[in-house]
């Protein structure tokens, strides 16, 4: 009779020790997914935060290119030659005007 007991008290424990297992099973795949999406949260919310700085850092770029080019504009508009019509004088001045324009273009294209 001592040996039927023993066997339902082992019988016991080892259902409890596996309900313990698929309990911590359980509970550590849920910690596992839990952290699968705070990782995928965090790393949606760093590369909306890299995109808005781009798209910043694109935007002064911009600013300082159509400033540049701004300001090479009303230097030809105001330049004498242009205002008196002397085209071909002008044109040296229209190239440098130019040349300035392309390697604005150029440093923009070489940084993205």
């Amino acid at each position: 009779m001592l040996k039927v007991a023993l066997t339902k008290n082992n019988a016991i424990v080892l259902v409890f020790v596996i309900s313990v297992a698929v309990l911590l099973s359980i509970l550590s795949y849920q910690y596992a997914v839990f952290n699968s999406n705070r990782i995928i949260q965090i790393a949606s919310e760093d590369i909306r935060s890299n995109a808005r700085i781009e798209t910043s850092d694109l935007s002064r770029s911009l600013t300082n290119v159509l400033d540049s080019v701004t300001s090479n504009l009303y230097i030809l508009a105001k330049a004498p030659t242009i205002q008196s019509n002397e085209f071909q004088r002008a044109q040296v001045l229209m190239n440098i005007a130019d040349d300035s324009a392309s390697r604005l273009e150029l440093s923009k294209i070489q940084r993205i």
